[in-house]
């Protein structure tokens, strides 16, 4: 029997948490934009089925309303990675970062379409992005400063924390579907992430010297906010075994994972980074 749909946007709506979703961020005026969830047609495979049958209700909505969440921060960043693509050639960024720009347009189309099949499987009705609101996300021509910021919250940090996030879902997840989902949420959170700090590595070695003091500049500032937002409240459905086995970690496990990635993972790489002359930090 399909899951309210009413009820599974209520949830969305109430749920403030970021720590949880996956794709980098589509900021626009330093807010985060998403599309809003219809139900219809034109975002899932038939390839991917996760196993139901064991899950109740209760747990299918829990489910349904964090894939759905998924699914909604991949189909931004579709459009993150779209922009990201036009800024990188407006200030002239060789051939090998724009193809590996553009590339992650079509790896963010295809997160999207295996997060909104999951949540469909979950929901037992089909569920597709609406509009995404894009007013404002393409104003006046970058600078090559603002690129790099740009870069550095949505790719170096953006991109790293979702790849650190869906790998420690990943190690509880046992059902076959989740787990393969999972994998390449991994594999191209990582791909871009590595693709961030090349395009910081370019910026240094043919930019000015000032860029790299702007750099880590904004690293400690991006890092100390999110190092200190407060931990998520209590979840009133806290997840079992059966949830975390279909991808779905407990919040405040998830806000736990945030803060080791940063101290103990983008830290480090930036220091490494900034010490190594620009080159990859890992």
């Amino acid at each position: 029997m399909a899951l309210e749909i009413a009820q599974l946007l209520a949830q969305l709506e109430a749920s403030s948490s970021q720590d949880g979703r996956y794709g980098r961020p589509f900021m626009v005026s330093a807010q985060g934009r998403l599309a809003t969830v219809e139900r219809g047609e034109g975002w899932q495979t038939d390839e991917l089925r996760p196993d139901v049958d064991e899950l109740t209700r209760t747990q299918r909505h829990h489910i349904a309303t964090r894939w759905t969440g998924a699914g909604l921060a991949e189909h931004a960043a579709i459009a993150a990675a779209g922009r990201f693509v036009l800024e990188l050639l407006s200030v002239g960024a060789p051939s090998f970062l724009v193809a590996s720009a553009a590339a992650a347009v079509n790896d963010e189309v295809e997160h999207a379409r295996l997060c909104f099949t999951l949540a469909s499987a979950y929901t037992d009705a089909p569920l597709s992005p609406g509009a995404l609101p894009v007013d404002g996300a393409l104003t006046a021509t970058p600078t090559l400063g603002d690129v790099l910021l740009t870069c550095i919250d949505e790719l170096c940090i953006g991109a790293t924390l979702s790849a650190v996030r869906a790998a420690e879902a990943r190690v509880n997840a046992a059902d076959p579907a989740v787990w393969s989902v999972l994998g390449r949420l991994v594999d191209d959170g990582w791909k871009q992430s590595r693709m961030g700090w090349d395009v910081l590595g370019w910026a240094i070695r043919s930019g000015s010297p000032a860029l790299e003091a702007q750099i880590r500049e904004r690293f400690a500032e991006r890092i100390a906010a999110l190092g200190s937002a407060p931990p998520p409240e209590d979840d009133p459905q806290p997840a079992d075994a059966l949830l975390i086995a279909h991808g779905c970690l407990p919040p405040m496990a998830e806000h736990r994972v945030k803060l080791a990635i940063l101290q103990q993972v983008l830290k480090p790489c930036v220091a490494t980074f900034l010490r190594g002359g620009a080159n990859q930090p890992f």
